[in-house]
Parts: C-alpha cells; structure tokens; sequence
C-alpha cells in the first residue's frame, strides 16, 4: 500500500502546486477566447453607437425635410398610426381567411332519391 501512497505523492523536492500542462493550456485558451470575446463585445458595442448616432442623423434629417415642406408632425403621426392599423387589419383578415382554409368542411347530405 505504501507504494501506492508513493506513487500519489509528489516527487521529493518538487512543487506540490505544479499543474497538468493540459490544465496550464486549456486555462490559456479559456484566457484567449475571453479576451477576443471581450475584443469582440466592444466592437459591436461601438459599431452600435455609431448606428444609433447615424440613425439620430437621419431623424433630424427628416424632421428638416418636413418642416421645409411644411408637413404638420401630427399629422404625419396620424397618417402613420392609420397605416400600422391598416396593415394589423390586414393580417388579422389573412389569419382569419388562413383558419377558415384549415378547417375541415363538413360533408353535405345529399337529399335522397325517393
């Protein structure tokens, strides 16, 4: 038994905290894939700063446009919101058209021949 102990036990001399060099390389690979993931949040981070400045760009762009044409903004939230509620009208009639066809048809009884 005790050169079972001896084959556990760490060599005299050594360090007693020495790791696997398959620990010590998947530990640097975790420290890679964390370090391009952390690369890789910022760049999309940026990248959607950047939309959403473009984006405030565009607004004003368009609230400028309205104004020199003289378009009331209420106006064009009204136009817009009977628009949004036109299409919702829509699509409910097409789910509604899509169930019907879904539908199994009862069979008609034909009148009998006396």
């Amino acid at each position: 038994m005790s050169s079972q102990r001896d084959a556990q036990a760490p060599p005299p001399g050594s360090d007693a905290t020495a790791r696997d060099p398959t620990e010590m390389a998947l530990e640097a690979l975790m420290m890679q894939i964390q370090s391009q993931f952390e690369t890789m949040s910022s760049t999309i981070l940026g990248r959607i700063d950047q939309m959403s400045e473009r984006i405030n760009g565009l607004e004003e762009s368009i609230e400028g446009l309205m104004v020199q044409a003289g378009v009331d903004k209420d106006e064009v939230r009204r136009m817009a919101s009977a628009s949004a509620d036109a299409e919702q009208q829509q699509q409910q009639q097409q789910q509604q058209q899509q169930q019907q066809q879904q539908q199994p048809t009862a069979p008609v009884d034909a009148p009998d021949a006396e």
